[in-house]
């Protein structure tokens, strides 16, 4: 069996994974999926997503075509043809420890959930998209493959970036957040989603009259923030913290309902390099300690971008009826991790927390007062 070793960012990546769920498609099912990624096997048998992960030994192990079949059989999981709960599926894969699997599927009832590992190098959508539509197609899935598995690719941007100017090596010394929650805590990871057609206009109108230049994601996340306030669950004084590609940036208590300090701040961060530092932290961290990644108390904002590319998939509803899910695997115990996405016109926000820790209605209802009244819960908290 041949392999290929992990580079020091898919090992630093391997407690990450997300899940995305689509639907209702047309013609997308467990075998036309376990096909494509076979075809996908045919062609580039090295390639990662048809590859074994093994994580005790840090590699890529290649699969001739009958092991990669019996594989494959594991990898999708066929839920059937009758209706579906797409948020039992999300959880399903959320539930899920990490495995030998870098791509986890379900799919049924017209819904498509997939799990990706982080250590996989290319971007989720553009291999959902992949993957759909070669099911649908009956055809092999095309996925090239990324040009970011370099070693020292995680080093080397850190350099460029931050190295060569000495002045951005410090990072500023933060307040230590609380240490656990107040009461009796186990795992219990629940999401709870909404969806706007209408909510981006009306964001862009506030936006171009309060706030000109500002993110959609920053006003979503200050308006997200608003309404647990409103609803009486005040934010970790010490402050946020919002996820990017290049590390995590920290967002002081006192932006975290204003629109326009989240975009400055997000602004400077990212100009410092300060996020590219604290991810090679936690990459040296995970790789000489083998320590998981853990998720800082608070509010945790992921923004996962504009998802327009997934509008040809055989979608069986229009746009406003979609589901577009993207939840992490991994909440820390007090964590409330709130992602978002663009699609077609429509704003899709999920919240992924511990029922634990926090009500499950209280964070359903600030997830859909968010999807109802962005604008408003901001303009009641200034």
């Amino acid at each position: 069996m041949s392999t290929t070793s992990l580079t020091l960012r898919e090992r630093a990546s391997l407690p990450l994974e997300y899940v995305r769920t689509v639907g209702p498609l047309v013609g997308v099912t467990a075998g036309r999926v376990r096909d494509a990624l076979i075809g996908l096997h045919a062609a580039h048998p090295a390639h990662p997503i048809v590859s074994r992960l093994s994580r005790s030994a840090n590699r890529w192990e290649h699969l001739d075509g009958p092991e990669f079949a019996r594989f494959a059989e594991g990898a999708v999981t066929d839920l059937g043809h009758d209706p579906v709960n797409f948020e039992a599926m999300t959880r399903q894969l959320q539930f899920e420890p990490p495995g030998q699997h870098p791509v986890r599927i379900l799919a049924g009832g017209g819904y498509l959930a997939v799990r990706v590992s982080s250590a996989y190098a290319g971007a989720t959508n553009p291999l959902l998209r992949e993957l759909a539509l070669a099911a649908y197609e009956l055809r092999a899935a095309r996925i090239p493959t990324s040009p970011a598995r370099q070693q020292a690719a995680l080093p080397k941007a850190w350099w460029k970036q931050v190295g060569r100017h000495p002045g951005r090596w410090m990072l500023p010394k933060q307040q230590s957040p609380a240490t656990g929650p107040s009461t009796s805590w186990h795992p219990s990871l629940t999401m709870r989603s909404a969806r706007s057609a209408r909510v981006l206009d009306e964001m862009a109108a506030w936006r171009d009259r309060y706030a000109p230049g500002v993110s959609t994601a920053a006003i979503t996340f200050a308006a997200f923030t608003a309404a647990l306030i409103e609803l009486g669950l005040e934010p970790d004084p010490h402050g946020g913290t919002f996820l990017l590609d290049l590390g995590p940036a920290h967002l002081p208590a006192d932006a975290l309902t204003d629109p326009v300090a989240i975009h400055r701040t997000l602004a400077d961060e990212l100009a410092s390099g300060r996020p590219l530092t604290r991810k090679m932290l936690r990459a040296g961290r995970a790789v000489l300690t083998g320590a998981p990644v853990e998720s800082p108390p608070g509010l945790a904002f992921s923004d996962r971008g504009r998802h327009d590319m997934l509008g040809d998939l055989p979608w069986a509803v229009v746009p406003a009826s979609r589901i577009n899910l993207s939840v992490p695997t991994v909440s820390g115990p007090q964590t409330i991790t709130v992602t978002s996405s663009e699609m077609t016109g429509v704003l899709h926000l999920e919240a992924t927390f511990h029922a634990t820790s926090y009500d499950p209605d209280v964070i359903a209802r600030a997830v859909e007062l968010t999807c109802t009244d962005p604008a408003g819960l901001i303009m009641a908290n200034r």
